[in-house]
C-alpha cells in the first residue's frame, strides 16, 4: 500500500526521517530488476553507448520504522534515459505465522 506518492530523490537517507529533522539507519531489503535486452553500440563518431531500459528498485527499511523503494534507471552519455533515481514511501505488508 503506498502511503505517500511523492517522488523525491534519494541522498543515501530515510526521506521521512529526514523530514522530521531525525537521523536512522537503513538496511537493504533487496533489490530486483526488469530484464530487458541492453543496447551497446558505437555512434558514428566512435562513441560507446550503453542503452539499457531496466529499471532497477531496492527495498529500504530505517531503524525508526519506515519502508520505501528506490527506483534507478541508468543513463547513457547521449541522453538515453533520465540516469533519475526516485525514492516511493512504502508501507511493508506484514504476515501473521500460522499456528
Amino acid at each position: 500500500m503506498t502511503t505517500d506518492d511523492k517522488r523525491v530523490e534519494f541522498d543515501g537517507r530515510c526521506p521521512q526521517c529526514k523530514a522530521e529533522g531525525e537521523t536512522s539507519r537503513l538496511r537493504d531489503g533487496g533489490t530486483s530488476a526488469w530484464l530487458m535486452n541492453v543496447s551497446t553500440f558505437y555512434d558514428e563518431a566512435g562513441v560507446y553507448h550503453f542503452h539499457d531500459p531496466n529499471r532497477r528498485s531496492t527495498w529500504f527499511d530505517c531503524s525508526r520504522g519506515h519502508s520505501f523503494l528506490v527506483h534507478s534507471w541508468p543513463a547513457c552519455r547521449c541522453g538515453y534515459q533520465r540516469g533519475e533515481t526516485t525514492v516511493e514511501m512504502r508501507e511493508r505488508v506484514k504476515h501473521k505465522a500460522t499456528p
